[in-house]
């Protein structure tokens, strides 16, 4: 682990104890002006970046989008790099990720609780919602990464106060399923609110 990520994890953790502020889909590799910036760029010292740490995460991913020639898949890989932050009972309601993207997390302070099912729940640490179909329950440590495959229903929840980095990613498994629904996006939006909507048929 760098220096650095621990410093800040140890400062944030202190910070939010007893919070209930979350900070949530904190981009931490964001495309800068500077790398659509043809003019040369003054030299300037190396600065540590969190990505240089994290990379493109565990060895087993690769995210179709983030390895792409392509300018806009390379920039969209890129902003589904996130930093999460939040005290002791922040959370995210039952969802599945975006673009059926799969998804790792790595904790790197702090304690959460997952819930994983096979179909939509309104609250899957609500036991009345539970009753009827299985959901799987695991606690996550810092060290820990949770890999969610594309599609599958899921909810967080701090235990303690917890700074994660997490990385949304499209592999070859994922690719027919985001596809699918950036065309369904494209169909509703030529449909609905392009007044040249004739001109756009997939």
């Amino acid at each position: 682990e760098s220096v650095v990520i621990v410093h800040a994890a140890a400062a944030i953790e202190e910070a939010m104890r007893g919070s209930q502020a979350y900070v949530k889909a904190w981009e931490y590799d964001a495309p800068s002006e500077a790398d659509s910036d043809s003019e040369p760029q003054p030299k300037r010292p190396k600065i540590a970046k969190l990505v240089d740490d994290v990379g493109g995460g565990p060895p087993f991913v690769s995210c179709i989008l983030a390895g792409s020639d392509h300018p806009l898949l390379h920039v969209i890989g890129r902003l589904m790099r996130w930093i999460f932050v939040g005290g002791s009972g922040c959370g995210s309601s039952a969802h599945v990720d975006p673009l059926n993207s799969a998804a790792w997390l790595l904790l790197i302070s702090g304690t959460k609780e997952w819930r994983f099912a096979k179909t939509a729940k309104q609250d899957m640490f609500s036991c009345s919602e539970l009753r009827g179909s299985p959901v799987w329950h695991v606690v996550q440590h810092p060290g820990d990464i949770i890999v969610v495959p594309q599609g599958v229903w899921h909810q967080v929840r701090n235990t303690s106060a917890a700074l994660a980095v997490t990385h949304n990613f499209i592999d070859r498994w994922c690719l027919p399923g985001m596809l699918e629904q950036l065309a369904a996006v494209v169909q509703e939006l030529a449909a609905s609110r392009w007044p040249c909507s004739d001109r756009f048929v997939l």
